[in-house]
């Protein structure tokens, strides 16, 4: 390492789609990764909670125009740290319009303050999870939030901050808490690209990426797997960076960095694998209007399975931000508390 929904229980049959991932090459990944770099330690596994700030200058990016220090990226077209209130109006969970409920009717989600809870910004959005069947999901606002789809040779990038915590009365399943998709159509997971992550039971959970599409490692139909070189603690803030580029009609490239809040990088792109391809070599292909869902960022929770009990904290998250057009920035980077205040 380097320093949709599952509408089975809702809509009717799940379809299983293309798969990435090969357990040998992730425990392979995992034993390099383990005497490298950042070591166990970044990835807080075996370090324990990280209470660091995310105040680190962080300059690693692959893009030849990178905005001065304290200037916000040109490339903007969304942030939402939730500060427009506190509580559970629609004002507070929509972040002042940023965000449309997209699944659900939005009850178990709240804005509360940040404090020991290792976000840069003052609040957070806290979604909690009732029983088992449900989704609970907003999706950026189609009235002046939209990234638009993107041409090829266009990208979209998305920063966001998150915290799973650990839930009692959780089963193994795995959830799909967000993906590509817009308000209109919803997305229809996984779409281009989602995550999905399962609880462990230990404290830990592990992050798959899903697709719709086929892609060029090779391999059948889109079969889920999980990989134990690919974990990261519950109960622990991270800053997650993603950028999806459209190469061509119906295909894509995909990238992922993964870092904690002291900037430390956990994970990108490159410890993943699909059928032995490093899917930072992987090129995706997918149905062309699949391309639609990337308008918008679907996040929250769904696909839950096992879950039965009261009211518990399922998630916290803020400190979103998106980049989309031929300059979308790679890191986008840590938060700044000028996003706060920004305005297309």
């Amino acid at each position: 390492m380097r320093a949709a929904h599952n509408l089975a229980a809702v809509l009717g049959t799940f379809i299983l789609l293309p798969a990435c991932g090969d357990d040998s090459d992730m425990a392979d990944a995992s034993l390099r990764d383990a005497s490298t770099d950042a070591g166990p330690d970044a990835t807080g596994v075996d370090g324990g909670a990280d209470t660091s700030s995310d105040t680190s200058a962080d300059v690693s990016t692959d893009d030849a125009s990178v905005d001065a220090p304290g200037e916000l990226p040109s490339c903007l077209v969304l942030t939402s740290s939730f500060n427009a209130g506190l509580g559970t109006s629609d004002v507070a969970s929509t972040d002042d319009g940023r965000w449309e409920v997209a699944y659900g009717d939005g009850a178990f989600s709240e804005v509360i303050p940040s404090s020991g809870l290792d976000f840069p910004s003052d609040n957070v959005l806290r979604w909690g999870a009732v029983d088992v069947g449900g989704a609970q999901n907003l999706t950026n606002s189609s009235g002046g939030w939209d990234f638009g789809v993107p041409d090829v040779g266009e990208s979209v990038s998305l920063r966001w901050y998150y915290r799973l915590a650990e839930m009692d009365n959780l089963g193994s399943g795995g959830e799909h808490p967000m993906y590509f998709g817009n308000v209109e159509d919803f997305g229809g997971y996984p779409g281009p690209m989602s995550v999905n992550i399962e609880k462990q039971g230990d404290g830990t959970f592990s992050v798959t990426w899903i697709s719709s599409g086929t892609h060029s490692g090779g391999g059948g139909p889109f079969v889920e797997e999980r990989s134990d070189a690919l974990l990261l603690n519950t109960d622990q803030t991270y800053r997650w960076e993603i950028r999806l580029t459209r190469t061509g009609d119906t295909t894509f490239a995909f990238e992922v960095q993964i870092y904690t809040t002291g900037g430390e990088l956990v994970y990108d792109q490159d410890d993943w694998s699909c059928n032995g391809t490093p899917m930072g070599s992987v090129t995706w292909t997918v149905q062309s209007d699949e391309f639609d869902d990337c308008r918008g960022w679907i996040n929250g929770w769904e696909g839950m399975e096992g879950r039965s009990g009261p009211f518990e904290v399922y998630s916290y998250e803020s400190c979103f931000a998106a980049c989309a057009g031929v300059d979308a920035r790679f890191p986008i980077g840590p938060y700044q508390a000028s996003e706060a205040t920004w305005t297309p």
